[in-house]
């Protein structure tokens, strides 16, 4: 069972019985288009449009989001002008706010950043910030089917020890492709 269409005829090719049976957040994202005024506010924002998607469970988040949050100052100094842009799942709002405070972002909940050093943190308009996203950093899982929709570039994310990667996963992991 396959949840996005190009799988079926990707494994047939391999010899592999797949059968597409699709996915509830793909009906979601395809029977609720973002707004078109909200798509023109988030791409009318100067510099590169960046969205941090840290996930959906807190401790995935406290894991990933202060890495993205050095990732994205990084993209910064070294592109330019960037508005940093959250995708957030709303009972996760204030908990990213003070994560973004303690990496010297100030947060913007539910509202576009104005301002360098801000970040916006959007549940509602998050759609409308992926559809314009020049790129996305998204945490691995289900999630990461939201940019892939809008056709956005990504870097997926993984929480995983330096130490158990050294010591046992870069021994087993021998495919090119991880998401």
């Amino acid at each position: 069972a396959v949840i996005l269409p190009f799988e079926e005829p990707y494994f047939r090719r391999f010899g592999l019985d797949a059968t597409f049976v699709g996915h509830p957040f793909v009906h979601h994202l395809r029977t609720t288009p973002p707004d078109p005024a909200e798509r023109r506010r988030v791409r009318d924002l100067p510099g590169r449009k960046i969205v941090l998607m840290p996930g959906s469970r807190r401790h995935l988040v406290k894991a990933l989001l202060p890495s993205q949050l050095r990732i994205l100052r990084r993209l910064a100094e070294a592109a330019g002008p960037v508005s940093p842009l959250l995708a957030a799942w709303p009972p996760l709002k204030d908990e990213l706010a003070r994560l973004c405070r303690s990496a010297g972002y100030e947060p913007r909940i539910d509202a576009l950043p104005t301002a360098d050093g801000e970040i916006g943190i959007l549940a509602d308009q998050r759609s409308a910030a992926l559809a314009e996203a020049d790129l996305v950093l998204a945490a691995s899982g289900t999630g990461t089917l939201e940019p892939a929709w809008y056709g956005r570039p990504m870097v997926v994310v993984y929480a995983a020890s330096r130490w158990g990667y050294r010591l046992v996963a870069r021994h087993l992991i021998k495919t090119p492709h991880l998401s």
